[in-house]
């Protein structure tokens, strides 16, 4: 699997959070190039170990439904509002009293 790519998404958007907010706050460039590097290895870091967690216990949440069996049909919800409703407001102007 080409898993790699969304562990270094996950990095890159780290830093990039990091850089932004370093240089909004003010903070010195070696400050926000440690930041920087830290945010994205622990980052990265946490996308591989849940994606592990979620491989080991629970596998069925990473197949695809394509496979031969379908899930069974369900009666379906009828939530269509009918044209009027009792409550409706009259217009404006209509003075039927």
């Amino acid at each position: 699997m080409n898993q790699w790519r969304y562990y270094a998404g996950a990095g890159l958007f780290a830093a990039v959070v990091s850089l932004i907010s370093g240089i909004a706050g003010g903070n010195p460039f070696g400050v926000i190039l440690l930041r920087m590097l830290l945010s994205a290895i622990i980052l990265a870091g946490g996308g591989m170990g849940a994606s592990t967690l979620l491989r080991k216990f629970l596998p069925e949440l990473l197949q695809s439904s394509a496979g031969g069996e379908s899930a069974p049909a369900q009666p379906a919800v009828d939530i269509v509002i009918p044209a009027e409703t009792p409550h409706e407001w009259p217009a404006l102007g209509d003075d039927d009293e």
